[in-house]
């Protein structure tokens, strides 16, 4: 009886598309898990320090607010105080992740380093020389000042429909919604879950 030898092209072609489904087996759950549900990040930059550092890594849940973005009234909102990861107005193919400090129809206010949410002020609680606890709907976080003030970023203001108010925790150190204005819902990403 004959052996039949396979063609060498058709040997070939057979062997590539056998490592591209081994490939597929091993880098299509990350690529999916990534693209729609979670996200990891590197922080570049200390304007979320004292709470997330230069050079720590983040975990972003892309599914939370994916049903708000659909306007979907039920759907999870991001909430004052919460971590988000968004595409800023001024450059929509970047990332940066801030701390939800206004929801849509609050009235912000920031003097002399007290912030003031519907007219009453935050709790603030001095730590350190220039940290401090804030606490937003019973979040409690870290805050960061310089020692000299900058009354240029002092604001009043109502924030619309459909958008957030968002700054950084460095807050002499942060380029956020006082320079840039306000998150629109559709440029949500995530919610940071975890931070090492």
């Amino acid at each position: 009886m004959d052996a039949i030898n396979p063609n060498p092209i058709t040997k070939n072609i057979l062997y590539l598309l056998g490592i591209f489904v081994v490939l597929g087996l091993l880098f299509g759950p990350i690529y999916i898990v990534r693209a729609f549900f979670y996200d990891l990040y590197s922080i570049p930059a200390e304007s979320m320090a004292p709470t997330i550092n230069t050079g720590d890594l983040v975990i972003v849940n892309k599914h939370v607010y994916r049903d708000a973005i659909k306007g979907k009234p039920e759907a999870t909102r991001p909430q004052s105080g919460d971590i988000i990861a968004f595409h800023p107005p001024h450059m929509p193919s970047t990332v940066y992740l801030k701390r939800v400090i206004g929801t849509p129809g609050d009235i912000l206010g920031f003097t002399n380093k007290q912030l003031t949410i519907n007219n009453k002020p935050v709790e603030t609680t001095r730590i350190d020389n220039n940290i401090f606890f804030e606490t937003i709907q019973g979040n409690k976080y870290r805050v960061q000042y310089f020692d000299d003030g900058n009354p240029y970023r002092d604001f009043n203001l109502t924030i619309p429909d459909n958008h957030y108010f968002v700054m950084g925790d460095h807050r002499d150190n942060s380029l956020d919604s006082r320079e840039w204005g306000f998150v629109p819902i559709e440029n949500l990403v995530g919610k940071m879950i975890i931070v090492f």
